[in-house]
């Protein structure tokens, strides 16, 4: 299996990934408010209601890929010949194809009391 198929690009063996064969699924998002009233009247037609949120309930993995398959090597030595060509010291990223970063926050719950007018 090469690091392209690995990584979602496409299963092409010994060949460039197809175009936009390497974009990340949708990040997708749902969030629920349950508010119940509470039977306190705090005067001039206010009352009070409890509030439960919670946010992303279906929180996914999807986020920013590293898509790096080639990194220069700091340690190395950068080469110049008489041309002037440059010959950079690269190294495979051992991190390619992992998550970076998320593109949605965690699951969160919150509480609150709310008064109405």
């Amino acid at each position: 299996m090469s690091a392209l198929s690995a990584a979602g690009c496409g299963s092409s063996t010994n060949a460039f990934a197809e175009r936009n064969a390497c974009r990340e699924d949708a990040a997708y998002g749902l969030d629920l408010r349950l508010a119940v009233g509470l039977p306190i009247r705090t005067g001039a037609g206010s009352h009070l209601a409890l509030t439960l949120d919670a946010f992303n309930i279906v929180a996914s993995e999807v986020g920013i890929v590293d898509r790096a398959l080639v990194l220069v090597d700091p340690n190395g030595a950068t080469l110049i010949d008489g041309a002037g060509n440059v010959t950079l010291p690269l190294v495979a990223n051992p991190n390619f194809g992992s998550l970076l970063i998320r593109r949605n926050d965690l699951r969160t719950i919150r509480i609150g009391l709310r008064m109405e007018y």
